[in-house]
């Protein structure tokens, strides 16, 4: 099922799969796996792509679910993103932050990136929206303040880097992302955790379970495995941006069109 991004769509799916009786809920991204949480305190869930799931109070402890949720982390470590910026943007002084207060992994990443880019020397702004409407209007008003923008893993933003981009990309404002759906279309770089491989995993927790009947409490959360250095050859070019030895090229969505 499908809730196309709308929180009503996701009660009534999650009320459906309960009184269906379903063996299991899988749930990918923050606020599908807790409105998948909300729903049932019997039906095992595993969420995918939650970056902070204490934090969304999915659990307490990732080591030791509590419950009858868990699943698999998106995190990445920030203060190596942050890197990149210094890596290929050595110019830059002052950053902008961006996300979407509804959605708490962003803000949970923004303010880790926040602190570690301040630990760096860098200047810091922030600039959140509530909704996709409001995202034009934030990225043009950063895009005049700032050197640099990071945006974070928010589904708001990854499902309109396009708005994004046709702001930055003029203006030459790099963006730094985290994660390689909008690195393809809006940014220079990003740390790179393959989805794919965090479904997979996702599927053969499910499995464990359905199949070789473990017990939830025992599994804990995992994470992706060690996340690459991306690059989108297409904007670096057109920003006069020199990428060193070391990452591997993503191709822009541009170029896949």
């Amino acid at each position: 099922q499908n809730a196309q991004g709308e929180q009503t769509n996701l009660g009534t799916i999650c009320q459906k799969f309960v009184g269906d009786g379903v063996d299991m809920i899988v749930a990918i991204a923050t606020p599908t796996a807790q409105t998948a949480a909300a729903s049932t305190s019997e039906i095992p869930i595993l969420f995918s792509a939650v970056t902070d799931p204490v934090e969304a109070k999915l659990l307490t402890d990732p080591q030791h679910p509590d419950g009858n949720v868990t699943g698999t982390s998106d995190a990445i470590p920030v203060d190596q993103v942050m890197q990149l910026c210094q890596e290929l943007t050595p110019e830059v002084h002052k950053i902008g932050f961006m996300y979407t207060t509804s959605e708490i992994n962003s803000q949970v990443t923004t303010e880790q990136a926040m602190e570690a880019a301040e630990q760096m020397g860098y200047e810091t702004q922030l600039m959140t929206i509530s909704e996709v409407s409001e995202l034009q209007q934030a990225a043009q008003s950063l895009a005049q303040e700032v050197d640099a923008i990071y945006i974070p893993t928010d589904n708001t933003m990854a499902a309109n880097p396009g708005i994004i981009d046709n702001i930055c990309r003029p203006a030459k404002v790099p963006v730094v992302a985290s994660e390689q759906g909008t690195c393809s279309v809006a940014g220079i770089a990003t740390l790179c955790i393959s989805y794919y491989e965090l479904g997979y995993t996702t599927g053969e927790m499910a499995y464990d379970i359905l199949a070789n009947g473990e017990d939830i409490t025992t599994m804990e959360v995992r994470t992706a495995p060690e996340p690459t250095k991306m690059y989108n050859p297409e904007i670096c070019e057109e920003l006069g941006i020199t990428v060193p030895e070391g990452y591997e090229p993503i191709e822009s969505a541009s170029a896949a069109e």
